[in-house]
């Protein structure tokens, strides 16, 4: 399905691929340290808790705005038309 979408809007396969392959841990690393910094007074007493990730916390917000920085400054280095 990908690679049909990527040949009718004539864009190279292997840019999605590489794309997503930065994307989804920068926006789930994201989602997490925007969610630390939303509960500071909590992980400021437990600083060894902010990389726990198993026990909930992650916010939706960072993991959407910092994902679509990172899409725009992929897209913007390989000279890409994000829209």
């Amino acid at each position: 399905m990908c690679k049909f979408l990527s040949k009718k809007l004539n864009v190279n396969f292997e840019d999605i691929e590489n794309l997503v392959i930065w994307l989804l841990p920068i926006s789930i690393i994201c989602a997490r340290l925007y969610y630390v910094i939303l509960s500071w007074n909590y992980y400021s007493l437990r600083p060894n808790e902010i990389i726990m990730v198993q026990n909930g916390g992650l916010s939706i917000h960072g993991g959407i705005i910092f994902g679509i920085l990172a899409a725009f400054t992929y897209c913007k280095i390989n000279k890409i038309e994000l829209f």
